[in-house]
């Protein structure tokens, strides 16, 4: 399976991120540590001039595609301790 993750650095102490989330010379680390290629929003892709977050929402050949947001600060927020 491939995935890759756009991330947003809105909000983020960048100061506290290790250095290989924040630029291109740290994505073979990050997909040989978590198996997917994750790239910070404010990132271009060279070859369309696109930021990742519009580029991952087409294929190659211009067909769009689906995404998947997960909010962090939002998870279990509304959970409810009654599992049916």
């Amino acid at each position: 399976m491939d995935m890759d993750i756009v991330w947003s650095a809105k909000g983020v102490d960048v100061d506290a991120l290790n250095p290989i989330f924040l630029g291109p010379d740290g994505l073979p680390i990050i997909k040989a540590s978590f198996g997917a290629d994750m790239f910070p929003s404010f990132l271009i892709e060279a070859a369309t001039g696109e930021p990742f977050v519009e580029f991952f929402q087409h294929t190659r050949d211009g067909r769009r595609v689906g995404v998947v947001i997960v909010d962090l600060l939002t998870i279990g927020e509304d959970e409810d301790d009654d599992h049916d």
